[in-house]
């Protein structure tokens, strides 16, 4: 059985280290454990918050670092999101968010995901509340830079989901946009497969009775 562990802002998390202890239990009781960590892929992120909501190139470099000393503690390897990222993803998820109507941002899907949803956590922790004022062009600005990230976050857990196949998912969170996106997708991708998987044995079944 397969399981991946997502705790992509590091210490920052409390329950980051819990996680790590948990990998590092299940490893060493013969379960295929891996992590997926989060290598600057995305312009903006909860852990901004703890400078003042700015960025340096050095931040996201001590968040990588804290990852991989997690990681290395906990006995796991680890893959990087940006793997699981095409250009082909970089370009469509741009388009998508340059043809989504200030107006109908609330309620703006990809691939059958409400973006703005698994955003609202991140939302409520930058701005104290989950619905900023979008006439406001700062803010509709960083919802906008949000969102798109969140697409991008969804991409690669839906790549890497279909790539490596986990039966199950350790997160950190889950009210962030990151691991949302990653928990939306996933349970979006598992209810397809076992619909799809439904489909496949209802037609070998009406094969076998003809």
């Amino acid at each position: 059985m397969g399981i991946v562990v997502l705790s992509p802002y590091g210490l920052m998390r409390e329950e980051s280290g819990l996680l790590g202890l948990l990998a590092n239990y299940l490893k060493k009781s013969a379960w295929q454990v891996s992590a997926l960590g989060c290598n600057g892929i995305f312009s903006l992120c909860d852990r901004d918050g703890e400078n003042g909501w700015s960025r340096e190139v050095t931040n996201c470099f001590e968040c990588m670092r804290q990852q991989t000393t997690l990681a290395k503690w906990s006995n796991v390897p680890t893959q990087d999101l940006s793997v699981f990222l095409s250009p082909e993803d970089i370009l469509e998820s741009k388009r998508w968010m340059l043809s989504a109507q200030t107006v109908g941002l609330y309620d703006a899907l990809f691939r059958g995901i409400n973006i703005y949803d698994v955003c609202r956590g991140s939302l409520r922790y930058r701005f104290g509340t989950e619905t900023p004022d979008l006439k406001n062009k700062s803010h509709e600005q960083i919802v906008r830079r949000m969102m798109l990230s969140a697409v991008r976050a969804s991409l690669a857990a839906e790549n890497y989901n279909r790539s490596c196949a986990p039966e199950m998912a350790l997160l950190s969170g889950g009210d962030d946009f990151i691991t949302a996106s990653y928990a939306m997708r996933s349970y979006k991708q598992a209810f397809e497969w076992r619909f799809l998987n439904g489909i496949s044995r209802l037609a070998r079944l009406r094969c076998n009775i003809r």
